[in-house]
């Protein structure tokens, strides 16, 4: 895997070929569809070189932004009578990053279906397997590559900015042979606090799916632990995360989550799954899960319900782009 920082410059240096290669089209896009935040903050840029290089362009283009779910939901647009402003038009689709190709392809057949007259399409950043080949892109990457565009400095990949100020010297293990004999983490399930580590470290041996635990540590005491298997299917599933009880509400949940993030954009997961006990959902839910299953999954007297979380959308704060 390779990761790409890709600062203002030559973000700009791009979107200014970009907008040389635009003046040649004939017809001219007179409407700019910005899909999703990134798609606007994209968008901003671009009118930024516009207004320096081509003024001429001000009165000719409108814009149109489109809200989409990246998950299959329905594609909305930001008018009252999209079709209407949509329809004999030569339309411009804009996205940051094109991974899969199926956001875009679905506004493409989206904006034809509304009768524009002309559809073409741009994305700064687009992976060497999309379904989906925009009429212009910037830069390409690999399949398990990734990409952080107009960043004011390179991130640490640190595992939570939040949780690690109110504890800088945790870290994560692999559970290995001499993590065996240390005390057992207590989180107050039955389900799983009477799972040894030796039984945790049989699984990881044995198991099919490329089973793996973590345990977070301060020093040589162990406060939780993580247990993932996958990827299958672009999907990376939590099977445990727990903390020690003496340890709760030490926003040391957030650490372990955010690690399963970088283990599933490494691997080139488009979601995570894990099943949560059901006084935990609205947790979760502040990380982005959601509930997939209305029907929860019984186990004695624990009820868990089948969660999940998009990695496609996740944005940043400001109006930086964000990492693909």
């Amino acid at each position: 895997m390779v990761t790409y920082f890709v600062g203002v410059e030559e973000v700009t240096a791009y979107l200014r070929d970009f907008l040389d290669r635009l003046s040649q089209f004939d017809p001219f896009p007179n409407l700019w569809c910005p899909i999703t935040p990134s798609g606007n903050a994209l968008l901003v840029q671009l009118l930024s070189l516009v207004k320096t290089e081509h003024p001429e362009w001000i009165d000719k283009v409108s814009v149109l932004p489109i809200q989409i779910e990246r998950d299959g939901g329905p594609i909305r647009f930001d008018s009252d009578c999209p079709a209407q402003d949509v329809a004999n038009k030569s339309v411009l689709l804009l996205d940051t990053s094109i991974h899969s190709g199926s956001t875009m392809s679905r506004s493409v057949a989206q904006v034809v279906e509304m009768g524009a007259s002309e559809v073409c399409a741009y994305s700064l950043m687009l992976k060497c397997d999309s379904a989906f080949i925009p009429t212009l892109w910037g830069f390409m990457i690999g399949r398990t590559d990734r990409a952080f565009l107009l960043l004011d400095r390179i991130p640490n990949n640190r595992m939570a900015a939040e949780a690690m100020g109110h504890h800088p010297t945790v870290h994560l293990e692999r559970l290995s042979e001499g993590h065996a004999k240390k005390p057992q983490v207590v989180c107050g399930l039955d389900s799983m606090d009477r799972t040894t580590w030796g039984d945790r470290l049989f699984d990881m041996v044995t198991g099919g799916q490329g089973q793996s635990s973590y345990l977070l540590l301060k020093k040589d005491e162990v406060l939780g632990y993580l247990t993932i298997h996958g990827p299958e299917d672009g999907c990376l599933t939590i099977d445990e995360i727990a903390l020690d009880e003496k340890h709760h509400g030490k926003r040391l949940g957030g650490i372990l989550l955010r690690f399963a993030d970088s283990l599933a954009r490494q691997s080139d997961c488009k979601f995570i799954r894990l099943y949560a006990i059901s006084n935990k959902v609205d947790f979760y839910k502040k990380f982005g899960y959601r509930i997939v299953s209305a029907a929860p999954v019984r186990l004695g007297e624990e009820e868990y319900f089948l969660m999940e979380r998009s990695l496609l959308h996740l944005l940043p704060k400001a109006a930086h782009l964000p990492p693909t």
